[in-house]
């Protein structure tokens, strides 16, 4: 018999100013079983469902963990251990319809191939479905480690940044695949020295099928876009330039979001050294063959201060120097771009001093089973700064979100988790000064005007981690908390507000 132990209260409080304290309810709590450091790979494993449910990919030991699907008090509806090969890589999780999908990328650069593992589940009673299994073939002279992007929708996937193995080694080859097929689907190709660096690059698979590559190069102040349709022959490409006050050292990240069939929003972060200099926002038609509007943003002091005036803080408990407006945006980087029902699309840049993937796409690297567990160094996460842009491009507002985190050995605790409802953004936070942990944010995305500010557990001292935390519904989350005197100390909570 399983033991759940349940909290029920409710506090309604005023926060002195914009934003009210609401009531909230730790509708049901329970202890997470495993007590070993955690893999440090920061990724969803926690995906929520309607009536409250969800489902859970949890470490059990080196190379086996639990899948499961529990209701709102923690029961299971059902759980079943998977087991994975000792040379694999770390699973990935995501939910497409009604299956859950376990995902595993195994680069071997050394016997020249890419391994992919596709593993599926039924979402009801978690059966295990036939699996699907891929083996490329990499050029023996190349050592690129191969990347694979999903489409929205978990559709298709695209597998890039590699030279395949044959005889010409002056083009990359981008292999789309759609999920469940061994064939691929298309097959494009272009000049690998169009892509090499210092150029930096990104792309964007439609749920179609459609291919969309754009590289910048920081020290001429251009963008090169290549696309290929998924139903038309032959390559479109369309060129634009950019420009910042300060000379840009390097492109530090490009993100890519599909407004429409044929129109794209391309966001490149500049950056010199860690300082995020600025950013430029451009609309591309890939039919008409043309630019819709193209947008520099510098950073200067004035910028950054008219950013943070009117924004928002998780404590004022905070030491009041981490309450300061900055000079300058060190450590800043583009995390991701989000839409709204009205197209807007908002920007989002978060002051991190180590990456995580907790946001992105893309998957690049080999994460092995075996990790150093004992990292004593302390990773930081700071202030979100929010871009807003309308359809046609035009700047709508700007907010400043001020934190302050810190978490021990990886990223599992810092930066936040989004929820777009709408018209309105939902940013879950966690805070490591003291009057409060986890903070919930609702920002009207029409004026940027912040509704609401929710301390979600008052009365609770812990430590968020992002991979066992998700949003359930408009007015619910379930969060995995670590007490900060006991790491082994780790519960899971489903909090109404």
């Amino acid at each position: 018999m399983r033991h759940h132990t349940f909290c029920f209260f409710c506090m309604v409080m005023l926060w002195p100013g914009l934003a009210p304290l609401f009531a909230q309810t730790v509708f049901s709590e329970k202890a997470l079983d495993y007590k070993k450091a955690m893999l440090p790979y920061d990724m969803p494993y926690t995906i929520g469902l309607p009536d409250k449910q969800f489902v859970m990919l949890q470490e059990l030991k080196k190379n086996t963990m639990k899948l499961g699907r529990y209701d709102q008090y923690f029961f299971e509806k059902w759980e079943k251990e998977i087991e994975f090969e000792k040379n694999e890589s770390v699973p990935q999780l995501f939910l497409r319809g009604d299956s859950l999908i376990s995902f595993v990328f195994t680069p071997r650069i050394a016997k020249q191939e890419l391994s992919l593992s596709f593993r599926y589940f039924d979402l009801q009673s978690g059966e295990e479905l036939a699996p699907t299994n891929y083996v490329i073939a990499l050029a023996t002279e190349d050592k690129k480690m191969p990347r694979l992007a999903f489409s929205q929708d978990h559709s298709k996937f695209v597998v890039y940044n590699y030279k395949a193995k044959k005889e010409s080694s002056s083009l990359l080859d981008f292999e789309v695949f759609e999920l469940g097929k061994e064939t691929p689907l298309h097959q494009y190709q272009i000049e690998a020295d169009k892509l090499a660096p210092p150029l930096e690059y990104a792309v964007h698979l439609s749920p179609a099928g459609d291919l969309l590559v754009v590289a910048a190069d920081a020290t001429n102040f251009n963008t090169q876009t290549y696309f290929w349709g998924a139903k038309t022959e032959g390559i479109t490409q369309i060129d634009n330039t950019f420009f910042f006050e300060r000379p840009a050292g390097r492109i530090q990240a490009i993100d890519i979001v599909q407004q429409g069939a044929s129109s794209y929003f391309v966001t490149l972060a500049a950056a010199i050294d860690e300082e995020l200099i600025g950013f430029n926002i451009t609309g591309i038609n890939v039919v008409l063959k043309s630019i819709m509007f193209t947008y520099n943003q510098n950073f200067k002091k004035e910028e950054i201060t008219a950013a943070y005036e009117g924004g928002v803080v998780t404590s004022e408990k905070q030491k009041k120097k981490l309450l300061e407006i900055p000079e300058s945006l060190d450590n800043f980087r583009l995390m991701q771009s989000m839409e709204n029902d009205e197209k807007d699309v908002i920007l989002i840049f978060e002051e991190l001093d180590v990456m995580t993937d907790f946001h992105q796409n893309e998957t690049h690297s080999l994460m092995p089973w075996k990790f150093k567990s004992k990292n004593e160094k302390y990773h930081y996460g700071g202030d979100l700064l929010l871009y807003c842009f309308t359809e046609s491009g035009l700047l709508k507002w700007k907010k400043a979100v001020q934190k302050s985190q810190y978490s021990l050995g990886n990223s599992l605790g810092l930066s936040y988790i989004p929820s777009m409802e709408k018209n309105q953004l939902r940013l879950l936070v966690s805070e490591n000064s003291k009057g409060g942990n986890i903070y919930i944010f609702d920002i009207n995305t029409i004026d940027g005007t912040v509704s609401s500010k929710t301390n979600l557990l008052p009365d609770h001292s812990v430590e968020l981690v992002k991979k066992y935390s998700c949003w359930l519904q408009s007015q619910a989350v379930v969060v995995c908390g670590i007490s900060p005197v006991n790491a082994s100390k780790r519960t899971l909570m489903l909090v109404e507000f």
